[in-house]
């Protein structure tokens, strides 16, 4: 166990069985509950950058002490971070863990922003190059990577209301301002990703009307194809039948006037669809 100051404890999942407290496995939620006159939760925190496994730990908050159960160690390595640029006299209990937490999402507003960017790029390879690019795939990991956060955010301002209504009567009122500051922060963050859900969207719908347009344009082509060519069937059928008593049959000229008739017949659609402007 490691302890950081007068009430912060950092511990491992076994030593923190050892103490009582009760550890379920496997952490995919930020939330909190009143236990006992403390506030018993968990915190799941996604990452950034690709590649990168999400990072997930417990807490308890009593009136004198935090104890954070962490294998990972990540979360002893914020929290000496967090100490070494703050000031040398450590704030009270409710401050120090809306700090905490502040410090989790310090650098989301620019990493959103980095987000709606790769965002504009991808919108832009849509209109340069239409359907040409692996649209699908990418837009599903912008479309994933956004709802995580939109979760992420939403659970943590849920947990920072529940701190802040404060039933169990741990703090004072300026750390309840800590954590009602912290709230809306968070909220904004939230509103922040919902934008970005809504841009994904409307980029998918973009990449869509493309290849409607693209379909449109090619069963078009075939429609003026399929026209000009079904009289010229129709000649065919027509002679192609070899009755005894057809005159053609037997005209000299027969072949020949079947190639003009089939030339004029080609040449005065192609005019009537330039006129109407089908092409």
């Amino acid at each position: 166990m490691n302890q950081l100051g007068t009430f912060i404890q950092v511990m491992t999942e076994k030593e923190a069985v050892k103490e009582g407290m009760e550890i379920s496995g496997g952490i995919r939620f930020c939330k909190v509950e009143k236990i006992q006159g403390s506030y018993v939760g968990s915190l799941y925190i996604p990452s950034r950058a690709k590649n990168r496994s999400h990072t997930g730990f417990y807490f308890r908050i009593e009136k004198d002490k935090i104890i954070f159960v962490d294998d990972s160690g990540k979360v002893l390595e914020w929290l000496k971070e967090m100490l070494k640029a703050g000031d040398e006299k450590q704030p009270e209990l409710g401050i120090f863990f809306a700090d905490f937490l502040e410090y989790l999402i310090k650098d989301d507003v620019i990493f959103i922003t980095k987000l709606e960017h790769s965002l504009e790029e991808l919108e832009d390879m849509v209109l340069e190059k239409g359907s040409d690019i692996p649209f699908n795939h990418e837009i599903s990991g912008y479309r994933r990577k956004v709802s995580l956060f939109s979760h992420y955010y939403l659970q943590l301002a849920d947990l920072s209301s529940i701190l802040c209504e404060d039933d169990n009567h741990i703090f004072k009122e300026k750390e309840k301002r800590s954590f009602s500051l912290l709230t809306e922060r968070v909220n904004r963050l939230h509103d922040e990703t919902l934008m970005l859900r809504d841009y994904c969207v409307q980029i998918r719908e973009v990449y869509q009307s493309l290849i409607d347009e693209r379909q449109n344009e090619i069963m078009k082509l075939l429609t003026i194809v399929t026209t000009i060519v079904l009289p010229l069937s129709l000649v065919a059928g027509w002679y192609g039948m070899n009755f005894t008593n057809m005159p053609e049959l037997t005209w000299h000229y027969g072949y020949g006037f079947i190639i003009l008739l089939s030339i004029v017949i080609t040449i005065l659609n192609i005019l009537y669809f330039k006129k109407k402007k089908f092409w």
